[in-house]
């Protein structure tokens, strides 16, 4: 029993730090957000295939799933340039979460940035207006 109650005890410590964390990273999003998003926005909006990939991240399609959805709508890139493209999105701009799938493959997701920026909202805006 004495372990449960450290384990217990534990668990809320790392609660704690975690909502702290939260808060900190919302303020500094407040703070510096918007020159982020902007960066974001402008990279996205240069690069047609990098939104269309971003538009189909859904944390259950793969990068193969990816791939013959953008050779479905038109878009020429390849196998390598899907893997580079999500790269860029999963590791410069954050966008991306790599997980895996029940079957156990490897699927991506939006991370909690696109919705703090509301990068999600603002190319469904600009996808509507096109």
């Amino acid at each position: 029993m004495p372990e449960s109650n450290e384990l217990a005890s534990q668990v809320q410590a790392m609660r704690i730090e975690l909502e702290d964390v939260s808060q900190m990273t919302e303020a500094l999003l407040r703070s510096s957000g918007a020159e982020l998003e902007a960066r974001i926005l402008d990279f996205l909006q240069r690069d047609d295939v990098a939104t269309r990939i971003f538009e189909l991240t859904d944390g259950v399609r793969s990068q193969l799933e990816i791939s013959r959805l953008l050779k479905a709508d038109g878009l020429n890139s390849d196998k390598s340039k899907v893997s580079r493209t999500i790269e860029l999105l999963r590791d410069e701009h954050r966008l991306l979460i790599k997980s895996r799938s029940k079957g156990g493959s490897a699927v991506y997701r939006h991370s909690k940035l696109t919705k703090a920026l509301h990068i999600d909202r603002t190319i469904a805006r600009r996808r509507k207006r096109s």
